[in-house]
């Protein structure tokens, strides 16, 4: 048995007798090589590219977009108050001095149906504020609504003008939001007999 081992041990190979074979080969290979790894940065590298493309579409123009909404939610809110209390309300609409557009809603206390800062108080003492940079560029400095949901006291821009507009990709609206900085604004149309935003559009050419 020993003799057996012995023969075994002395017909080994050795790396000397493996001179034709790449080291890799003969003990194994660890690691990348340097290609390997700039194949690997250069992947990464361009799918970060493509994710940030892809984000920067996906929010585009967000602010103005969030602003609609808002200013569709607060006009719905006045409505409903006005319904729910049998009295005009009032959406008043403001730029800060910070660069973003404010708005609040009041109740009409005299039943004058206008609206009058000394008589009339806020239904709630919170303002809407729009999100940061996204002012008003056009709008009413208030607008009321009857129990009835027919809006008093703003500026009628006609449906048919403003598509018109819209379709040569100008601005048009009762309401028009922008954003500060950037090249977005959103053109808002609003229904007097509904009392509620009809359309909003988006645009993304440079405000005038």
């Amino acid at each position: 048995m020993q003799e057996i081992l012995t023969r075994s041990a002395s017909h080994a190979p050795s790396s000397s007798d493996l001179p034709h074979l790449p080291i890799s080969l003969r003990y194994g290979r660890e690691g990348f090589t340097l290609v390997e790894m700039m194949v690997v940065i250069i992947i990464i590298t361009l799918m970060a590219g493509i994710t940030v493309m892809m984000m920067n579409v996906f929010l585009r123009g967000q602010g103005v977009r969030q602003a609609g909404n808002l200013v569709s939610q607060t006009i719905t809110q006045c409505k409903q108050r006005a319904a729910d209390s049998r009295l005009t309300h009032f959406v008043t609409f403001e730029n800060h001095p910070d660069g973003y557009g404010v708005m609040r809603i009041f109740k009409d206390i005299n039943g004058n149906k206008m609206l009058d800062d000394k008589v009339d108080v806020e239904s709630e003492h919170k303002e809407v504020v729009l999100p940061r940079n996204v002012a008003f560029k056009v709008m009413p400095k208030w607008i009321g609504i009857e129990p009835s949901g027919y809006t008093i006291g703003y500026s009628d821009v006609p449906s048919s003008t403003y598509e018109a507009e819209m379709r040569k990709n100008h601005e048009a609206g009762d309401i028009i939001l922008f954003s500060k900085g950037q090249t977005y604004a959103y053109c808002g149309d609003l229904d007097p007999a509904a009392g509620k935003i009809r359309k909003f559009t988006f645009l993304t050419g440079e405000p005038e």
